[in-house]
């Protein structure tokens, strides 16, 4: 079972990775909308994330002497864990934040096509 629970955290950890060297093209590319500290917020997370389960599956395998020694182990796996929740939390905020600007550039846009539809058709538009 443990043997199991080692190939499904690697097969995790190896989609990770990949996961992440194609959000790493894509912005090398131009063809993604995150800023470059969301890119590097992502790269921290990732490595945290392929840290944290290494550790789980080494810790899954090993047989530790003493509970304080299990204690210390799992306790630092857990801080990894709660390290990789803030990270993707303040990376939705930036995102939601990014989302934000679009529409509100989006909407002045809207805007001004529809000031310059009313004037090429004579139409008196009050000003902004």
């Amino acid at each position: 079972m443990a043997q199991l629970f080692g190939a499904v955290l690697g097969v995790l950890g190896v989609a990770l990775l990949a996961r992440l060297v194609l959000e790493w093209r894509r912005y090398s590319e131009g063809t993604h909308l995150i800023t470059r500290r969301q890119l590097i917020l992502r790269a921290v997370s990732a490595a945290d994330l392929v840290v944290l389960l290494g550790l789980v599956a080494i810790g899954a395998r090993v047989g530790f002497v003493s509970a304080e020694g299990a204690a210390v182990y799992w306790t630092i796996c857990l801080v990894l864990a709660f390290v990789a929740i803030v990270l993707a939390l303040w990376d939705l905020r930036l995102l939601r934040g990014a989302a934000g600007r679009r529409r509100a550039q989006s909407m002045r846009r809207l805007s001004q096509y529809i000031r310059r539809l009313e004037q090429s058709r004579g139409g008196q538009v009050p000003p902004p």
